[in-house]
């Protein structure tokens, strides 16, 4: 195929979004990126295209692979894919994908492959090599997801309470708590019963879960048990689903899993080697864009060489 066509990647997260164009050889032509939260499909789709032409004008874009955190419904993607053929860059080859896959292919090149995200929330995808995927709604509690920095949080949170009013052992998380918020835990609760604190800022009380459990507190400890009980289930999950077999990658990815607690990667590996005795454990490495890129260049039928050339670019 000619080597001077284009492709886009598009990785739009929680925080931020990152846009890469790059010819189907493997160059990188430009790249950009917006920390603007993008709200409501239409805004959304608006911005990615500003993005997108503020690298190259009237692009003549042959495929377009974008990742995104927050759909869970396959009607949410196919209105945002509806809504992006309206720009020209977007009206050939287009994949709207999981966030996650980008996460797993900007980490490994191999088909048979689970990745796990374990950051604010947790979430995680799987392939195999006939090109099926395996992907969990992420809707939270009501979809059955539990740990990441909110999981983890309120957890802290509900056994503080119960130390508190002496249904529950005492625990070093009440006083971690109380450090890391500045008021006691009933403070800390009414504040949230009245709406005065958002839930997401539970997730701050992450690192002090790990903290407490270093330290050898059990409540602390059994929620570091159980996180690395859910990454395992997502593995043993997507592995049962897509019949994984042999050397499978699993990557391991966002920042409850990225600060490499010893406690928790060491039970995670030792969860995983019994489900995938040949399985590498890889960490995530680079940006999620890396990874949407390449689905794109995959996509266009860019051969290896140009696959590896684009990946040594980043």
């Amino acid at each position: 195929m000619p080597s001077n066509q284009l492709v886009v990647g598009i990785d739009s997260g929680e925080t931020k979004t990152n846009v890469v164009v790059m010819t189907t050889g493997g160059e990188l032509v430009g790249r950009a990126t917006s920390s603007a939260r993008l709200k409501g499909i239409d805004d959304a789709t608006e911005a990615l295209n500003g993005l997108v032409t503020g690298i190259v004008d009237n692009p003549d874009v042959v495929h377009a692979s974008v990742c995104l955190s927050g759909l869970h419904l396959d009607t949410e993607a196919s209105l945002f894919r509806q809504r992006l053929r309206r720009f020209e860059w977007a009206r050939n080859g287009l994949d709207i994908e999981p966030q996650p896959l980008a996460v797993l292919r900007s980490a490994t090149l191999n088909p048979n492959a689970v990745a796990v995200s374990c950051g604010v929330e947790s979430t995680a995808i799987a392939t195999n090599d006939r090109g099926e995927k395996w992907t969990f709604a992420s809707m939270g509690s009501l979809s059955g997801d539990w740990g990441g920095g909110i999981g983890l949080g309120k957890a802290a949170l509900w056994h503080a309470a119960r130390a508190f009013d002496r249904r529950g052992p005492q625990t070093a998380l009440t006083e971690e708590i109380e450090y890391e918020f500045d008021m006691p835990v009933e403070a800390v609760i009414a504040a949230l019963y009245r709406g005065e604190m958002p839930e997401v800022e539970l997730g701050r009380m992450a690192p002090a879960v790990f903290y407490a459990a270093d330290r050898g507190d059990r409540v602390a400890q059994q929620l570091v048990e159980r996180q690395a009980s859910e990454v395992v289930a997502y593995v043993r999950a997507g592995t049962d689903a897509l019949s994984l077999t042999g050397e499978v990658d699993v990557v391991l990815a966002d920042s409850i899993l990225a600060a490499r607690n010893p406690s928790l990667l060491d039970q995670v590996e030792e969860g995983v080697l019994q489900v995938l005795p040949e399985a590498q454990i890889l960490p995530a490495h680079g940006e999620a864009v890396v990874g949407a890129t390449l689905l794109a260049l995959q996509s266009a039928g860019a051969d290896r060489a140009a696959i590896e050339r684009a990946a040594a670019a980043f």
